[in-house]
């Protein structure tokens, strides 16, 4: 792979901070997503099944194999356990020029796109919303300070708060740099400012990643110390400054090889996407698990993967927490709620019905500085033992950073699964409340 054979190319939204993470090997999606040719820039929908991807130099794509990229869809089939076969029709503003999906909103109804051509100056970007009728045309959203040399590369932040883009702009240190933009409170996108010397090299950055508090940046680099063409680095923001980061650290293997990896995305803490063309001239998606080693929050509980236990019966000598009374957390809620949040089958998407309710105890939570929350989540008791832990997991961290883009700090919650067909739970998370 390299890393844009077209005039214009894009990038890509789950958090991690706080936490060093590790992987486990990485497997290739089947031929349903990937094929002879190149594809990059994964991206998966909120609901857990969509995946979002760019495809050069299909014979398909609109415009033949020597126009632009394409956007392609592949929906994951819980009941089959595999990726379907992908196209570029789910989608109708695919064209002659390049498309990519470079955000996606909360509820997964808003794609942020690269929408460009080799004739058309890039001055933002675009958006297009899911009505019954399908997605509607591509409107421009003006980004000031937009003044790309050629490879251009956006992320949007789900909540649509926030902007990263990879540029080679006139205050570049090497070839591309990271520049951010944040939108006020009249809904104004600020003028691109460049995210400083810890980040930007004489190299180039690009496929920037945010996770779901904006504290967590994931990128690709081959100007910082690495084992390939590009690897996969991350880096905190510090001081809640855009310009403040601490010093990027390698992801290291297996996500990172001798060849190109780039366009990284976390899901849950628990799942990840990537573009790799270790196996070949073109890249390829990839996905891996993640095992969480050691979390550097103080305070934090952590517990093995492989020894999770329901938090409603916690082993003392593994946690010291207190737990809420029924009567405590109705006094602290103001009512009587049932606070087991259900899921679809296969499924760790938080569905609309939910979501209102979350909101109400992360307002309620966030007023209470004594109170901090962990999440067990379970799974549907079907599928292997692997599968069913994580699905837990994933259901878990998604309820986690719901609350933490409402305002929970993340060190004030702990997620899990639970793999146990045995715990009298199933397609649900559990939220327990305790004292700190």
């Amino acid at each position: 792979m390299v890393r844009s054979t077209v005039f214009l190319i894009a990038c890509l939204s789950v958090r991690a901070f706080g936490q060093d993470l590790n992987f486990q090997t990485v497997q290739k999606l089947p031929a349903t997503v990937n094929s002879e040719f190149e594809e990059s820039m994964p991206l998966l929908a909120p609901d857990g099944k969509t995946l979002y991807f760019s495809r050069f130099m299909h014979p398909s794509n609109n415009g033949g194999k020597y126009s632009g990229t394409d956007v392609w869809v592949s929906t994951f089939d819980a009941a089959k356990r595999g990726w379907q076969k992908s196209d570029n029709d789910k989608v109708n503003f695919n064209n002659r020029g390049s498309q990519a999906v470079v955000g996606i909103s909360a509820k997964g109804d808003v794609l942020y796109l690269l929408n460009t051509s080799s004739t058309k100056k890039v001055n933002g970007i675009y958006f297009s919303k899911l009505l019954s009728s399908g997605w509607t045309t591509p409107e421009l959203i003006p980004i000031e300070g937009i003044d790309s040399q050629g490879f251009f590369s956006p992320y949007v932040s789900p909540d649509f708060d926030v902007i990263i883009f990879s540029m080679k702009g006139t205050d570049s240190r090497g070839q591309e740099d990271l520049y951010v933009s944040t939108k006020n409170a009249n809904g104004q996108w600020s003028k691109l400012k460049n995210m400083g010397p810890t980040i930007n090299t004489s190299g180039f950055e690009i496929s920037p990643f945010l996770s779901a508090d904006k504290k967590r940046l994931y990128f690709s680099s081959d100007g910082h110390s690495g084992k390939g063409d590009a690897d996969v680095f991350y880096s905190d923001r510090m001081y809640d400054n855009w310009e403040i980061w601490s010093v990027p650290k390698n992801l290291g293997e297996p996500v990172n090889s001798k060849g190109f990896d780039a366009y990284f995305s976390l899901y849950g803490d628990s799942v990840a996407f990537f573009a790799s063309n270790r196996d070949g001239k073109f890249s390829d998606i990839y996905r891996s698990s993640v095992n969480k080693q050691k979390s550097v929050v103080p305070g934090q509980q952590t517990a093995t993967e492989n020894a999770y236990q329901s938090a409603s019966k916690t082993d003392s000598a593994k946690s010291k927490e207190v737990y809420l009374t029924s009567a405590e957390i109705q006094a602290l809620l103001g009512l009587k709620l049932d606070t087991k949040i259900k899921f679809a089958p296969g499924s760790f998407h938080v569905e609309d019905k939910s979501r209102e309710l979350l909101f109400f105890i992360a307002n309620k939570v966030a007023a209470r500085k004594d109170v901090a929350l962990r999440l067990v989540g379970y799974s549907d008791g079907t599928g292997s033992e692997g599968y069913s832990l994580e699905l837990a997991r994933m259901r878990a961290t998604s309820i986690r950073d719901f609350f933490i883009s409402n305002g929970l700090e993340y060190h004030t919650i702990v997620s899990q699964g639970n793999a146990d067909r045995h715990a009298g739970q199933t397609g649900l998370v559990e939220i327990l409340f305790y004292k700190r």
